[in-house]
């Protein structure tokens, strides 16, 4: 574990000063979880005689970045070119990045999957129906994983998105001459995180990545009252999940709920006396 954490992060091979950064602890355990399942998978299919018990360190508290309603209308108006000053740019306009956000925040979709949703059923990924108006995330013959990736109906804010999409499109939701985005939208969240001011450097907690816009939605349908049950089952996580990770999130509407009971108490409580609440009982 410390042998691992003291290398270099090789991910970056081309970049001397980020391939020098030591690597974080959960790294490491990720690193060892890969590692069990492809020793558990060659046990599997004979290719080992016995299997090594590989001790990983305890998993880290969850802390999930989330957008404030502000700072998503801020990184939307960025991906439309717009910085936190209310100056355009009209060079750095990316429609494409726009379409991202709105799926990602109205849906709570993992964003591998929002890259390759298409308008028809395939093998590939996940499609849109808009005749029923649903959002499949997953392809047809695609086996279920720990992972989840439930159909479910869309709002009819992203739905009206979707269908306005549909006439500028062919093939995929999100495409260029007819084929899926992937790397570019990478680095054009990061220059759309800098418009709107909400750059920060690799490895800061508080740092937005594609992946905050699903902890987002979490967070957004938790705050409106929606019981972690339905909440897990719309994005794709277990009850038991949404509890552990947003957990805060429940915490304030649970301190909602309570200052909410002492609104609805008409006034003080009159003081009875035993002799006075007998007589009322009996009557």
């Amino acid at each position: 574990m410390n042998w691992r954490i003291s290398q270099g992060d090789v991910r970056f091979t081309v970049n001397e000063a980020r391939r020098g950064r030591s690597l974080k602890p959960s790294t490491a355990r990720n690193d060892l979880i890969v590692l069990q399942g492809a020793q558990n998978y060659c046990f599997a299919n004979r290719k080992l005689t016995h299997v090594v018990k590989i001790t990983k360190p305890q998993a880290s508290s969850p802390r999930p970045r989330m957008l404030s309603r502000d700072e998503a209308a801020r990184l939307l108006a960025a991906a439309l070119g717009w910085d936190q000053h209310g100056r355009r740019y009209h060079k750095r306009i990316n429609r494409h990045l726009a379409r991202f956000l709105l799926i990602g925040l109205y849906s709570g979709t993992r964003s591998d999957r929002i890259r390759r949703l298409q308008w028809v059923e395939n093998m590939q990924g996940g499609w849109v129906d808009l005749e029923k108006c649903f959002l499949h995330r997953k392809a047809a013959t695609e086996p279920e994983t720990k992972k989840r990736a439930p159909s479910v109906p869309m709002g009819d804010r992203l739905f009206q998105h979707m269908r306005r999409w549909r006439r500028l499109t062919n093939r995929f939701v999100i495409e260029c001459y007819s084929r899926p985005i992937t790397d570019s939208l990478g680095t054009a969240f990061e220059g759309a995180c800098e418009l709107a001011g909400l750059a920060l450097p690799p490895g800061d907690p508080n740092r937005v990545v594609p992946h905050v816009l699903r902890h987002s939605c979490v967070s957004w349908m938790l705050a409106e009252g929606k019981t972690p049950f339905q909440v897990g089952k719309y994005v794709g996580m277990t009850a038991q999940m949404v509890e552990r990770v947003y957990g805060h999130v429940s915490d304030d509407q649970q301190r909602e709920t309570a200052n909410a009971v002492r609104r609805n108490i008409p006034g003080p409580v009159p003081h009875l006396s035993h002799i006075t609440a007998r007589k009322n009982v009996n009557r």
